[in-house]
């Protein structure tokens, strides 16, 4: 256990001194969820919840707001390990509060996006509406980052839209 402790403190010394910007959140949240997750091994649930709330925060600095809501739900799982016999006091309330609040954020606007019922995608792709399609992407993509894959086949779509409309191009 002493080891993990030690592992997830050698985590967090890479990050003093950093001036935190750009990538360098990328990184960061690399090394906080490292660091936490060496502190639950060792059974460190202060120092678990801490490293969390910080990999949380850098989730906000790089606006994503899912894995945000995620990391500050496991500070609050471990900050409730700390002390089994007494109710959850004030900061893990407060804590599980921002991932509620995260959580509802993502789902209002996933319930008035209509990329997510597939609607702008199916009416440009029905449309053959390559600049309608890449705006409802655009939209999607602000909201919630779209992985490698989903951007992958994304981009697989809109250049079969591409070629379907230089074909048709070139038989008139």
């Amino acid at each position: 256990m002493g080891d993990q402790i030690a592992r997830g403190e050698d985590f967090e010394k890479k990050l003093s001194g950093w001036g935190l910007f750009g990538s360098k959140f990328d990184d960061a949240a690399d090394l906080f969820d490292k660091a936490a997750n060496a502190f639950k091994l060792a059974k460190s649930w202060d120092q678990a919840g801490s490293a969390y709330v910080k990999l949380a925060n850098c989730h906000l600095k790089l606006d994503s707001k899912h894995e945000a809501a995620g990391a500050y739900a496991s500070a609050a799982h471990c900050y409730k390990k700390t002390n089994t016999k007494v109710p959850m006091n004030y900061e893990q309330s407060i804590i599980y509060q921002q991932a509620i609040e995260i959580y509802e954020d993502i789902a209002r606007q996933s319930l008035n996006n209509n990329l997510l019922k597939y609607g702008d995608l199916a009416d440009a792709i029905d449309q053959e509406d390559i600049a309608k399609f890449t705006d409802a992407v655009k939209e999607f993509d602000s909201m919630t980052q779209l992985d490698a894959w989903k951007t992958t086949l994304l981009l697989r779509v809109k250049e079969a839209l591409k070629a379907k409309e230089l074909e048709e191009d070139n038989l008139t």
